[in-house]
């Protein structure tokens, strides 16, 4: 649903169906304000433009649900994580997935550097005692 912040009621302007039948995980604006992403139970990318409210391209690699997206700083890429132990970045003009990340376990959070295609990732790794303990990985894309 989409609401003008100037009006005092909370009736939406616009109602947008974002995916079909399914659960909604994640969503997120690029650092433009020109796209707006959107994953969920459907193992679907959907990119939207900000201003027309209308999907225009759809991305999807994976069966497993998105859990979480992420843009580069200048909105170029885009990286998802998924319910699985793997992350996908792909090219946002062209949908074609540009590097992937597979691990044994669950990967839970990662994130973008403000200004190059730096990216961080965690989530669970054994230590050599097969332990679990958290980890810090960085890769440049």
């Amino acid at each position: 649903m989409v609401y003008e912040h100037a009006r005092m009621d909370y009736n939406p302007i616009q109602v947008i169906e974002v995916s079909c039948n399914c659960a909604l995980n994640t969503i997120k604006i690029d650092e433009l304000n020109n796209t707006f992403a959107t994953g969920g139970e459907d193992a679907s990318i959907l990119l939207w433009d900000l201003d027309e409210l209308m999907c225009y391209k759809q991305i999807k690699k994976s069966d497993v649900p998105v859990r979480k997206l992420a843009f580069s700083h200048d909105a170029k890429l885009i990286s998802a994580t998924y319910e699985a132990p793997n992350l996908d970045i792909f090219d946002t003009a062209t949908g074609e997935c540009v590097f992937s990340v597979y691990t044994e376990n669950q990967l839970y959070s990662h994130c973008w550097n403000p200004k190059s295609h730096i990216m961080a990732f965690s989530g669970i790794d054994k230590s050599r005692n097969s332990q679990d303990e958290g980890g810090i990985n960085l890769i440049s894309v």
